[in-house]
């Protein structure tokens, strides 16, 4: 099975070298087709057209971005209910089959994951749990879902 991947990064960044890994140790047989787009505003406004692409030869798409970018402003307070919404208008605008797209929100960034020896190869999962996708008081919307794979 391929498996399309839309990052906000660069062709190497840490969410494509954290992703390959997991995905390779969740099952060697999914092939990994990344799809990088180097930050989140490029990515909310381009996913559409990219997902159209990658639906071309794979399977599922997802789409992988940081709650909290490292370039956010002072003050900014994030909302995964407003990226959702934005990334959906962005592959509703193409006309992209959305059951076969997984949006994926990361709380922190994963370069905060890094070890020791500078890569990700021993990077350990967080269990999250299931609460609401925000977690913050200033968003009132349950974005809570299931997502299978």
């Amino acid at each position: 099975m391929k498996i399309g991947f839309i990052f906000e990064c660069g062709p190497e960044g840490p969410d494509v070298q954290v992703c390959r890994y997991l995905v390779q140790m969740l099952d060697p047989a999914i092939e990994f087709v990344p799809s990088t787009l180097d930050n989140k505003k490029k990515l909310v406004e381009d996913c559409g057209a990219v997902a159209k692409v990658l639906l071309n030869e794979c399977e599922k798409v997802i789409i992988v971005w940081d709650l909290y970018p490292a370039w956010r402003e002072r003050g900014m307070r994030p909302c995964r209910h407003e990226d959702r919404q934005a990334i959906f208008r962005s592959l509703q605008a193409e006309n992209v089959d959305l059951s076969k797209v997984f949006p994926v929100c990361i709380q922190e960034e994963l370069e905060a994951q890094k070890s020791q020896n500078n890569t990700y190869q021993n990077f350990q999962p967080r269990t999250w749990g299931r609460s609401p996708i925000c977690g913050l008081s200033a968003c009132n919307f349950d974005c809570q879902e299931n997502f299978q794979f």
